[in-house]
C-alpha cells in the first residue's frame, strides 16, 4: 500500500499504514502523507493514531489544526494549563493588537474565576473532612491545622471554640 500511494517505506509509514487497514479507516494519498507528517512532528504515534482515527470517525475536517487540537486534548493536560500556556504565547508574541489585548483579559478573569472556585473547593473538602464522623481522629486535626493556616479559623482558636462560636 506504501508504495502504491508513492510513499517512502519507513517505520512510521508502515505503522500508519497498518492502523489504518486494520481499523478499516479511508486512505488517500493526501490523508495519508498529512497524517505522516503529523504523527512524526507529534513524536507520539501511539497517542496520534487514535487521533487520526476520531476525525476519520467523527468526519472532521481532515487539518493540522484539528489534529493539534485533538492531540492535545488526549494527552490529558488540564485545561487551565492550555489556557495558562495560550496566555503566555499571547504575551510572548511581541506585537500588542487589539485582538490580542482582550484575548489576554477574557484568559485573566478566566484564571481568576478558576483560581476562585479552587480555593473554595479545596476549603470545603477540609471543612467536610473536619467535621465528618468517618474521618479519623489524625485527618481531623490536620484538616483543622490547615484551616486555621489559611486564617479560615483564627490562630490559637481550638476547635470546640469555634464549633461553638
Amino acid at each position: 500500500m506504501i508504495a502504491h500511494l508513492g510513499i517512502k517505506p519507513e517505520p512510521a509509514a508502515t505503522k500508519l499504514a497498518e492502523y489504518l487497514l486494520t481499523n478499516r479507516l479511508p486512505i488517500t494519498k493526501e490523508t495519508f502523507r498529512s497524517a505522516l507528517q503529523w504523527l512524526k512532528a507529534a513524536d507520539a504515534a501511539e497517542v496520534g493514531l487514535p487521533v487520526i482515527k476520531t476525525m476519520f470517525i467523527q468526519q472532521l475536517p481532515f487539518v493540522k489544526g484539528v489534529f493539534d487540537a485533538l492531540f492535545t486534548q488526549s494527552k490529558g493536560e488540564p485545561f487551565h494549563k492550555l489556557l495558562s500556556g495560550f496566555r503566555q504565547q499571547l504575551q510572548d508574541g511581541g506585537a500588542v493588537t487589539g485582538t490580542a489585548s482582550k484575548l489576554k483579559e477574557v484568559l485573566d478573569s478566566l484564571h481568576v474565576a478558576k483560581q476562585n472556585q479552587l480555593q473554595q473547593i479545596g476549603l470545603q473538602k477540609l471543612v467536610t473532612t473536619w467535621l465528618n464522623s468517618d474521618s479519623t481522629p489524625e485527618m481531623k486535626s490536620g484538616a483543622f491545622s490547615l484551616l486555621q493556616k489559611t486564617a479560615f479559623v483564627p490562630k490559637g482558636m481550638t476547635e470546640s471554640v469555634f464549633l461553638e462560636s
